[in-house]
Formats: C-alpha cells, structure tokens, sequence
C-alpha cells in the first residue's frame, strides 16, 4: 500500500475549499488546478486571466487553440469534506 502524506499547514495555491464559478460556462468547478504562467498567459484571453476557468474551460480554450492542457497541468485538486486532495497528473491517454 503506498503511504499517502498528510498535512496540517495549508500551503500557498492550495484550495481552501472557496469556490467561485467559472467566468465562461458560470458552473461551479469541480477541480482546482495549476498551471504554467506561461501557458495561462497565452491560452486564457487577457481580460479573464484574473478570473476563475474551469478545468473543462480551459481545456476548451486549449485545444481551440492546439494546445494540450494536460502538457502544463502542475497539479489538480479536489477539495472535500474540510481537506483537499492533491493529485500529481502523470499519465494521459489521447483518444
């Protein structure tokens, strides 16, 4: 069984469960993310980059543009019941 690390101090750009909803499709995200400046820079148009884009929205913006969000993706997050849960992604199937 692989041990899972647990923290009490909550570190900077980890979601601390407030959820704003997207900019573009209004819902409420489902994920948290992070992604290179750089790539958010020149994916997300510059009127939203302080606004909250969901996951899938971003993912959108991407691909409209040739872009794979999952090359950039540092992390993603799921925020639950008083925690939030940080996966590292490492693997991507293309269909």
């Amino acid at each position: 069984m692989q041990h899972i690390q647990v923290k009490d101090s909550w570190p900077e750009s980890i979601s601390d469960g407030l959820i704003l909803s997207c900019k573009l499709c209004g819902h409420l995200p489902k994920f948290d993310y992070t992604v290179t400046d750089s790539f958010w820079r020149s994916i997300v148009p510059l009127e939203l980059q302080t606004d909250v884009i969901c996951l899938g929205c971003l993912d959108k913006l991407a691909s409209s543009q040739g872009e794979d969000v999952s090359r950039y993706l540092k992390v993603v997050q799921f925020t639950g019941i008083k925690k939030t849960i940080v996966m590292t992604p490492d693997v991507v199937y293309h269909y």
